[in-house]
């Protein structure tokens, strides 16, 4: 089972609070706001939200989340660009996994739905995602599917097995986890489910 408290929920990285708030059975947050002119904007962004898994995940599980961006007709929703960030895929949020509880940056220790994801703007109305937990679905910190080879698809099956956090990230571009803020408007995310079957 996950954890829906909003303080079993944390934030990392941008300048967030350390926990969402509680909502109903879930929890909340508002989108940091920055003007475009505002460097470094990372600093002031929602990135990771993830909360510590106790229970072993299994191969073939499907993660599930049901949530809504409640947000204003003009809102601008910014994710962190430049020379090193040259996609143009809109801010989205996906699932995340990480192997054990220590954050790293060996490649096949922290993991992305790929492609599944939702773009922020077009959740205006409450919508359920859904991804299984098959090397096919998710890519590593370099940007490998976990299927790609054999050391990827070990990798991924180890972190599955071995996973300390799950969660949630925000990016654009193409960066998953780099930040989303806006710079117009307002848009606070609502989620209702983040479960596993």
């Amino acid at each position: 089972m996950i954890s829906l408290l909003a303080a079993d929920w944390n934030f990392k990285f941008g300048k967030m609070p350390k926990h969402p708030t509680t909502a109903g059975d879930g929890w909340k947050f508002e989108f940091p706001y920055s003007l475009p002119s505002d460097r470094p904007p990372e600093l002031n962004s929602v990135n990771y939200l993830n909360t510590t898994h106790f229970d072993k995940l299994i191969l073939n599980q499907t993660l599930r989340m049901t949530f809504q961006v409640t947000q204003s007709d003009d809102v601008v929703f910014e994710y962190g660009f430049g020379v090193d960030n040259p996609g143009t895929r809109p801010a989205n949020v996906r699932f995340y996994l990480q192997k054990g509880l220590i954050l790293s940056n060996f490649a096949n220790t922290r993991w992305w739905s790929n492609p599944v994801s939702m773009d922020l703007v077009l959740a205006k109305e409450t919508v359920t995602i859904e991804v299984i937990l098959t090397p096919a679905a998710w890519s590593n910190i370099n940007g490998q599917m976990g299927d790609t080879n054999e050391t990827t698809i070990n990798g991924f099956n180890t972190a599955v097995a071995k996973a300390g956090k799950i969660g949630i990230t925000f990016g654009g571009g193409s960066f998953f986890g780099h930040g989303v803020w806006v710079s117009q408007g307002s848009a606070e995310f609502v989620l209702t489910d983040y479960s596993i079957s």
